[in-house]
Formats: structure tokens, sequence, C-alpha cells
């Protein structure tokens, strides 16, 4: 909870204190564009994958890290795919929307499972800050930073933004199991979606010869999604980073 905070409500509070001092903050020295905001959650993020997710006190107590190797940095692409088609399908506006929602609210259900799992730093594409859903998961889990944190409108809710590539930072040991952990949360809130599709033919009498157990159904379902990723080392691995 506290690093949350310090992720999410810190600028709010220092904005808050400073006004407009704030914007006279330097921004990251090596990259002109870049906020120092963005430049410490990069920092961060790059700190948490040398030291791996085992770190311990008795570690630093020990010099850490003289007498523990340190662990390997990787950049790491998850992606789903057909995006095109799904959208390209639609006749009205409206289909337009929801298919672009869908698609938005699936990439950020696995940003913000990947974030609890890992850290919200560890996201260099796209940044969880301020990001309406992200913001609105946020107030639900911890309700105290309502103080720094407003709830998003609907219209904010309801607006798809979200990419379907992520791009994170993460140690070379937890890449394979952020993987696999991004594709079964995609799977899992896919077929809650599907659920609900199914519920709603069913409570119109649209398609009263439809089971969720058909074959057609199920298949649809299964093959929707092609899911992708990659990971190389930042550097050479094996290699001290300069």
């Amino acid at each position: 909870e506290l690093f949350w905070w310090l992720w999410r409500c810190l600028p709010q509070t220092t904005y808050q204190e400073l006004g407009s001092v704030l914007s006279l903050m330097p921004a990251e020295t090596r990259l002109p564009d870049a906020s120092i905001w963005s430049h410490l959650s990069l920092t961060s993020a790059m700190a948490g994958a040398l030291a791996g997710y085992d770190l311990t006190s008795e570690d630093i107590a020990n010099n850490w890290p003289a007498k523990k190797p340190l662990s390997h940095p990787y950049i790491v692409s998850f992606t789903f795919s057909p995006i095109q088609e799904l959208i390209k399908a639609s006749r009205k506006i409206r289909d337009f929307w929801a298919g672009s929602w869908i698609l938005h609210y699936l990439s950020a259900s696995v940003s913000w499972k990947l974030a609890q799992q890992y850290g919200p730093d560890i996201f260099i594409y796209p940044s969880l800050y301020e990001q309406p859903l992200i913001d609105h998961w946020l107030l639900q889990t911890y309700p105290d930073f309502q103080t720094w944190i407003k709830q998003p409108k609907d219209k904010q809710l309801l607006t798809a933004g979200f990419p379907n590539v992520l791009v994170l930072v993460l140690p070379k040991d937890k890449v394979n199991g952020a993987m696999q952990l991004a594709k079964s949360k995609l799977l899992e809130e896919w077929n809650r979606i599907s659920d609900l599709v199914f519920e709603e033919l069913k409570a119109r009498d649209w398609m009263p010869k439809l089971t969720q157990d058909s074959s057609t159904w199920e298949a649809w379902l299964k093959s929707q999604w092609q899911i992708y990723w990659t990971g190389i080392p930042v550097g050479k691995e094996g290699e001290s980073l300069t």
C-alpha cells in the first residue's frame, strides 16, 4: 500500500504543496522530453529488476550486492491479436465503440494484474499513471486514497485507450511467470465477458438454441486470441551494465 501511495499519490501531494513550483522541477537530464516522475518510475523498475524480487534485509546488511549476484533486467513485450479483424467486423458506431472498449478492458485488466504482482513501475508502455480504470480499481483496493485520487467519471471509464501491446521491465527469472500470468488473466476476463454476453442473449431470446457448451460457441471463444510475448536482456547478459 505504501509503494502504491508513493507511485500514485506523491506527485499529487507534491503539486498540492508546491503548486506552480512543480512545473520548474527539472526533467530527466539525459532525456529532456521526459518528466522527473517518469525518470524515477523507470529507475525504480530497473532497481527492482537488478535486485530481483527476493532481496532481504539480511542481504542488504551483508553488503549486498558484493556477496550476492545481480539479477539481469529484461525488456519484455506482451501482445494479443487480432485487433483489426475485430474492429472492422463492426456495422454500427456502437459496435466500433464496444469492440474498442473490450480490447481496452482486456489490456487494462492484464496490466492491473501484473502491476499488483510486480509493481506499477514496471510498465514502460503504456504508463498506468492516471489511467481511469487503474485509478478505479486502485480506489476499490485502497479507499483511503480518495484524499488524493478522484473517482473517474463514467465517460472516462467508458473511453478506450489501452493498447494491445504492453512493454515492461522485469528481472530475468520473473519473465516467464509474468507472461503466463498475463495470458491467464486475459483468457479469464475474456471468458467472464463471454458469460455476460451469453446471459444477455438468453435474456433477449435472440438465440434460444445456443448453449454454452455448444462446439460453435466454445470453438469461437478459444480461437479468438493469439497471444505473443518476447523478452530481450538490457545490455549483454552476464556483463555489468554501463
